[in-house]
């Protein structure tokens, strides 16, 4: 009898135990989902705007240098010339600059707390 008991007391610690890992996982996971997903909303935010002051800014300048050339054309032309070298460097360092950070930041929110320690 007492053996039977303690089985049974076994087998309800057991399934407690795997319920609170459960919902430990879980909430972990939706630790790390409200970081991930507040990263990339504030991230979007943040390149929207610098977006516009860059289309703004990129207008003036343009603007500008078609008045000391004498040709708007050529203005925009020289500020479209800046932002294709601009886009070629970013391309040739895309890994060292956006591909490597990316990894690395979803690794340091991925990897398991107790596992740094």
């Amino acid at each position: 009898m007492e053996t039977t008991s303690s089985i049974h007391r076994l087998i309800g610690s057991v399934k407690r135990y795997l319920h609170l890992q459960r919902d430990f996982v879980m909430l972990t996971l939706a630790e790390k989902l409200t970081v991930l997903l507040t990263v990339l909303l504030a991230g979007g935010i943040v390149l929207l705007l610098a977006a516009l002051v860059l289309i703004f800014a990129s207008l003036a300048v343009g603007a500008q240098l078609g008045e000391w050339t004498g040709s708007l054309a050529l203005g925009y032309g020289i500020v479209a010339f800046f932002y294709l070298l601009v886009g070629i460097v970013v391309w040739l360092n895309r890994k060292r600059w956006i591909a490597n950070p990316i990894a690395g930041f979803l690794a340091t929110l991925l990897v398991d707390d107790e596992v740094k320690d």
